[in-house]
C-alpha cells in the first residue's frame, strides 16, 4: 500500500509539474524523520527543474538530503518567514504539513507561500470526506471511541506553541476552498489520493 500510495502521489505531482510548466520549484517543508518517500527532490531535479528544498529542522534536513546538497539547494527556514524574494518560484509544493497547525499558523504560512510563488501552489489538506472520518465521528458520538491526544514529532525545534491540539485538522472541501480563496488563491485542480478512502486531498491553486 505504501508503494502504491507513493506512486499515486508522484503521478499527481508529475501531472501538476506538466500542467504548470514550472521551471523553478520550492518544496517546503521537505524533511521528516524516517520518511523520505513523498518529497521527490531527486525526481523533480531529474526532470531538469530547478528545485529548492526548505525545512525548519537542520538535523532532519541534513539527515535526509545531505547527500543531495551538491545538486539541490537546501535552506533552513521558518515557513512563516521564507528567505526568498517575491515571485521567486513558479510553483511551491507543500505536503504533510499544513494540516498539523491551527488557523492562525496556516494563514501566515499561506501568505508567505503566496508571496514567493509567481504562479502556483500545490498543497495537501486532510479531508472530512472519507469513510474513516465518518466512522470515527459516529463512534465518538456513541461513546465507543475517545479522541486520543496527538503529538507531532519534530526534530530540533519546538512545535508545541503552533501545532493543533488534536494533531490534525480535517476540513471539508468547502472549508478548504474558502481558506485558500481567502489567502489569495483560485482553484485550478482538486485531486483526492483515493476517493472516500484516503483523507489526503491535493489542491493546485493559482495566485491571484
Amino acid at each position: 500500500m505504501k508503494r502504491r500510495k507513493r506512486e499515486q502521489i508522484w503521478n499527481i505531482l508529475k501531472g501538476v509539474l506538466d500542467l504548470t510548466q514550472a521551471r523553478r520549484v520550492l518544496v517546503v517543508p521537505c524533511a521528516e524523520s524516517g520518511k523520505k518517500s513523498i518529497w521527490f527532490l531527486p525526481e523533480i531535479h531529474a526532470l531538469g527543474i530547478q528545485v529548492v528544498g526548505a525545512d525548519l529542522s537542520p538535523s532532519m534536513l541534513h539527515k535526509e538530503w545531505g547527500w543531495l546538497v551538491s545538486e539541490v539547494p537546501l535552506v533552513v527556514c521558518d515557513i512563516r518567514s521564507l528567505p526568498f524574494r517575491e515571485g521567486a518560484f513558479d510553483l511551491v509544493i507543500n505536503q504533510r504539513f499544513i494540516c498539523h497547525f491551527d488557523e492562525e499558523f496556516r494563514r501566515k504560512a499561506l501568505s508567505e507561500m503566496r508571496r514567493v510563488t509567481s504562479g502556483f501552489l500545490f498543497i495537501h489538506y486532510e479531508s472530512k470526506h472519507t469513510f474513516k472520518y465518518l466512522s470515527r465521528r459516529l463512534r465518538e458520538r456513541l461513546g465507543l471511541r475517545k479522541r486520543p491526544p496527538r503529538t507531532f514529532h519534530g526534530g530540533d525545534f519546538d512545535w508545541k506553541s503552533t501545532k493543533h491540539p488534536l494533531g490534525h485538522v480535517k476540513l471539508s472541501h468547502k472549508e478548504t476552498k474558502k481558506e485558500l480563496t481567502d489567502a489569495g488563491f483560485q482553484m485550478v485542480k482538486v485531486k483526492p489520493l483515493f476517493p472516500l478512502l484516503s483523507d489526503r486531498w491535493f489542491y493546485l491553486v493559482k495566485k491571484v
